[in-house]
């Protein structure tokens, strides 16, 4: 992982597209058409089968004919049919998740809860997933993806400054591309 400066574990998985906690959500990610975001109209440049000049070199053409948003949406949705090829979410739950989900269950809750207060007393989590390279460049910019509430505008009275793509009717180009990811981290706060 990141200890190496690597996006993915040592099976070549990107754990922010892992997190698919039941059997039929890995169902429908492994059956799902391998193009569905545009992956194999970039594959050639994400996996180039020598060093390229320049990413954007070889993915120029593609850009041209597909359009940015498809190259940033095959990019985020991540794959789940090459297992040595880029995005990879892999084919099952790495056990990373296990070991995470495990701490957070037997470790970190019931420290919040002593033996007098009932298991329906749980505390908010507020869980942050830190990337680079989203939004404009030094402006901070912070996804929620629940548009139905109140969430964007409390996001933005609490980080003044920041980006909070959502809170127009228009949206902002920077979620577009993320309508096809599954299996990202934050699905354990619902399990």
């Amino acid at each position: 992982g990141m200890a190496h400066y690597r996006r993915t574990n040592e099976n070549n998985v990107d754990l922010n597209r892992n997190s698919l906690l039941s059997e039929d959500q890995w169902k429908q990610a492994l059956e799902r058409d391998p193009n569905v975001a545009h992956y194999e109209d970039f594959h050639q440049s994400f996996n180039p089968p020598a060093l390229p000049f320049c990413f954007w070199a070889s993915a120029l053409p593609n850009v041209m004919i597909h359009g940015v948003t498809k190259l940033k949406q095959a990019m985020v949705t991540g794959q789940y049919h090459r297992p040595t090829g880029v995005f990879y979410g892999g084919n099952k739950l790495e056990a990373s998740w296990d070991k995470l989900s495990s701490f957070l269950r037997n470790d970190l809750l019931p420290s919040f809860i002593s033996d007098d207060e009932g298991a329906n007393q749980l505390p908010k989590v507020t869980w942050i997933d830190v990337h680079t390279g989203l939004g404009r460049y030094g402006v901070d910019t912070i996804l929620t993806f629940d548009r139905e509430t109140a969430l964007p505008s409390k996001v933005a009275s609490v980080f003044e400054g920041s980006s909070v793509p959502g809170l127009d009717a228009n949206g902002d180009d920077v979620k577009k591309g993320y309508e096809l990811v599954v299996g990202t981290s934050d699905a354990f706060l619902a399990a």
